[in-house]
């Protein structure tokens, strides 16, 4: 999980879905579902605006990133990398990054 300050509802919904596929072993079910669909929605809103390259938007493409993992859907989770990958060069890169927001940097790492 990443442990950084997520604004509003973003944070919570990305949050909620992992956290439902974390204690059901079995696959997402409805809520967890409904939860991630709604997280997209959040986030892809946040992608398209001036948030595109805030702290709280990388957290959740990471958190998103850690949920495909955690899902065995590592194709999907590669996607989400590459997104952060892109959105890290847009912020300057890594050594940038690295001095502003250590966790952030290093959830990014793991």
């Amino acid at each position: 999980m990443i442990f950084l300050d997520f604004n509003g509802p973003l944070g919570f919904y990305c949050t909620a879905a992992m956290s439902l596929v974390v204690l059901n072993t079995l696959p997402p079910n409805q809520e967890a579902l409904r939860l991630l669909a709604f997280t997209f929605r959040l986030l892809n809103g946040k992608l398209s605006g001036d948030d595109a390259l805030k702290d709280p938007t990388i957290a959740a493409v990471v958190s998103l990133c850690s949920y495909e993992r955690l899902r065995g859907e590592y194709k999907k989770s590669l996607i989400h990398l590459n997104g952060i990958q892109r959105m890290v060069e847009l912020r300057g890169g890594i050594s940038l990054l690295r001095m502003s927001q250590p966790g952030l940097t290093q959830k990014i790492f793991r």
